[in-house]
């Protein structure tokens, strides 16, 4: 698997999140592009040039499988996480290790953003 994909600390938690795929496909076209790649070349899914957002599409569920049949949750409420548990979580993804109130991968996420997105993890 190519290093630059889902390894990303952006990216792996929002491709694992079924609920996720609309926002994270049409956020920015490098992430498309890096999803359409990563589908193609590891999971094997068969590229729509006309539409590369499929074909990402398509390699996030490969992904969701693959973890899904390693047991892993596919939830922050499989983790035991509460609503209540979030205003902390953001407080350290976006304020810990001097960061300046976001997060930055192949796109930029602020605090609402964050907010947002743990919210539908749970």
């Amino acid at each position: 698997m190519n290093n630059f994909s889902f390894y990303s600390p952006t990216f792996f938690p929002l491709a694992r999140i079924p609920k996720l795929r609309p926002a994270l496909l049409s956020k920015d076209s490098a992430v498309q592009r890096c999803c359409s790649i990563t589908a193609v070349r590891v999971w094997g899914c068969q590229m729509d040039f006309d539409h590369p957002e499929v074909t990402a599409a398509q390699g996030i569920e490969a992904l969701r499988h693959f973890l899904a049949g390693l047991g892993m949750p596919q939830t922050l409420g499989e983790l035991g996480g509460k609503e209540e548990d979030i205003p902390k979580l953001v407080d350290v993804l976006c304020n810990g290790d001097g960061r300046p109130g976001n997060i930055s991968g192949f796109v930029t996420l602020d605090e609402k953003d964050c907010t947002a997105i743990y919210k539908m993890m749970l």
